[in-house]
């Protein structure tokens, strides 16, 4: 799913590359004290990937003890612990 719309966003990034505003906005703007460049507007979910397992186990800690929900989320949270 994440690699959905990768082509199409390959191609704007392409475009964008090739105006010259755009260019001078990346040379001007910083980011951690470095230039930014067009990696830096490319989404890598593997940087969330922390938090989305500690959303996940908060959710699993306010469901409904017993329910569905909090099997399926206590499942996930089991799973994603044990392969640290």
């Amino acid at each position: 799913m994440y690699a959905y719309g990768l082509e199409r966003a390959v191609a704007t990034l392409s475009q964008l590359e090739t105006r010259a505003n755009f260019r001078h906005f990346l040379s001007r703007e910083r980011r951690h004290g470095r230039s930014m460049s067009l990696v830096d507007f490319i989404s890598r979910p593997i940087k969330h990937l922390a938090a989305l397992c500690e959303i996940v186990a908060a959710i699993e800690e306010t469901t409904i003890p017993g329910s569905r929900d909090q099997r399926a989320f206590s499942k996930t949270v089991q799973g994603a612990l044990r392969k640290k």
